[in-house]
Parts: C-alpha cells; sequence; structure tokens
C-alpha cells in the first residue's frame, strides 16, 4: 500500500505527476523518480518504461508513451494512449473501468463512469501518520459502484446514481437510503443522517455501527473515544457504555480507551 503524511484531495487523486528527482520515503509523490535517465519505483528500476514521457498518480499508477504500470510493473490490459485515472481506487481506459488492484469493474460504463470521492480511506499507519487504503464509491449512468480496500468493483443494488452522494469515509446516500458500503442502514433517514466518528453515525434516533443499530444508544450524548492506536471503536452515552456496536461495562470501556 501507499504510505502518506497527507491526505490528497480528489483533484490530487487524478492529476498525474512527473517522476521526482530522489525517492522520500512516505511521500507517494516521489514514488516514482528519475536518476540518470533511469525510472525507479521506489528502490526498483521500471523496466522498459521511457522516462521523459512517464507521469503516473498517487495510487502507484503511471503512463509512458507506450505502455501502463502499476507499481512499477507493466500493466498489459490497459491501454496508455486512453487511459485514465477516476479517484485512488479506480482507474481504466475507453473501454473498461478497473480496481486499485486491477480487477474489472463488471458491466461498468467506461464513458459515463465517474469517481464521487477521492477513493481512499485513511487508517493509522505506525511510524507514519497515515496509511490510504484505496476503496470508494464511484457510478455511471445505469449503476453505483462501491470498491473494498482497491478490491473487485460491486454494484450497490439498491443505489439511485442520479441522487447519490459520497459521505464522510466509507458511507453514501441517495434520496431514500443511507449506506455503509454497499450495506444500507436499517430505518436510517438520509436527510438527518450525520457522521459522529470512525464508523459511527446517527440519524437523530438510532446510533449505528458501519450499517448496525447500537441498540439502546442515546443519539443526543453519544460519544466516540480514541484508544492509544486511534481505534475509534469505544463510545458511551450517558448511560451506557460500547465496543463496535455491543454493550460492555465501565471497566472495560475503560480500560479499552487506556491500552
Amino acid at each position: 500500500m501507499t504510505s502518506a503524511t497527507y491526505l490528497p484531495s480528489p483533484e490530487h487523486c487524478r492529476s498525474p505527476l512527473p517522476p521526482a528527482t530522489e525517492c522520500v520515503v512516505g511521500d507517494p509523490r516521489t514514488q516514482y523518480w528519475v536518476r540518470h535517465g533511469l525510472l525507479y519505483y521506489l528502490d526498483s528500476a521500471v523496466q522498459g518504461a521511457d522516462s521523459t514521457t512517464f507521469r503516473f498518480f498517487l495510487s502507484g499508477y503511471g503512463t509512458d508513451s507506450r505502455s501502463v504500470f502499476r507499481d512499477g510493473e507493466r500493466d498489459r490490459t490497459l491501454s496508455a494512449s486512453t487511459f485514465r485515472c477516476f479517484s485512488f481506487a479506480y482507474h481504466g481506459d475507453q473501454e473498461s473501468v478497473r480496481t486499485w488492484f486491477g480487477g474489472a469493474v463488471r458491466d461498468a460504463d467506461a464513458s459515463t463512469f465517474e469517481a464521487l470521492d477521492a477513493g481512499y480511506e485513511a487508517l493509522p499507519g505506525g511510524e507514519l501518520p497515515f496509511l490510504l487504503y484505496p476503496t470508494g464509491y464511484a457510478r455511471d449512468r445505469k449503476r453505483v459502484y462501491w470498491c473494498d480496500r482497491g478490491g473487485k468493483g460491486m454494484h450497490i443494488v439498491r443505489a439511485d446514481p442520479a441522487s447519490f452522494l459520497a459521505l464522510a469515509s466509507h458511507f453514501g446516500r441517495d434520496e431514500r437510503h443511507v449506506f455503509s458500503g454497499r450495506a444500507s442502514l436499517p430505518k436510517a433517514r438520509p436527510d438527518n443522517w450525520r457522521r459522529i466518528a470512525g464508523n459511527y453515525s446517527t440519524d437523530g434516533e438510532r446510533v449505528y455501527y458501519f450499517n448496525r443499530i447500537v441498540d439502546g444508544a442515546d443519539p443526543e450524548t453519544f460519544a466516540v473515544f480514541s484508544t492509544t492506536y486511534d481505534m475509534l471503536k469505544f463510545a458511551r452515552d450517558k448511560t451506557s457504555f460500547f465496543e463496535c456496536d455491543r454493550r460492555v461495562s465501565q471497566d472495560e470501556f475503560e480500560h479499552g480507551v487506556t491500552r
């Protein structure tokens, strides 16, 4: 996965970059670089690439005048002349759309396909502030798609492409539903929905963890707490304590947020 010390905008994810003059650890803007006319991906030479015409994207894809490359290796399934980067998670050419791992987005209409967010989720990365995991929403004239961690792009059956909006992180909505990934949040009211923190959200009546209702949680007093590793899975309201969507004791809660 590509590591980053900053969070790129959707436009930065879509914009081609020239190779750098050196590789800086943790900076995806320098993952491709040139020394003495030879193109490198991180610490490996890119075989067969033309460094003078090469341009690349933050997700690790790049093209020269003849070929497409992903993470320094030639990708023979895509056309360099019509290659497009839709987001950190989605790429393609005039014939097809692919996810970060190269899997085809089945039945996608390449001519109307568009990404609806930057195409990544930022997760804590240990020594580096963030890891950018490719994931996100997209649509064409017929369908809405969800790509989970750069894997296969999957059609969201209940989603309406005309009214669909990508929201915070892995949430989205249309006129009738709120979604976490591909799954709809049961009974959620789209107009009142908001993300609380991490994977918690509310529509003012219920609290959700991903697409699961947190039984008995009070939306007005619900608060989420980070742990040492910034994992936002512990929460409490005025009367109860929670880990993910499970009610826990105060001792379990306090141990979880301080470990």
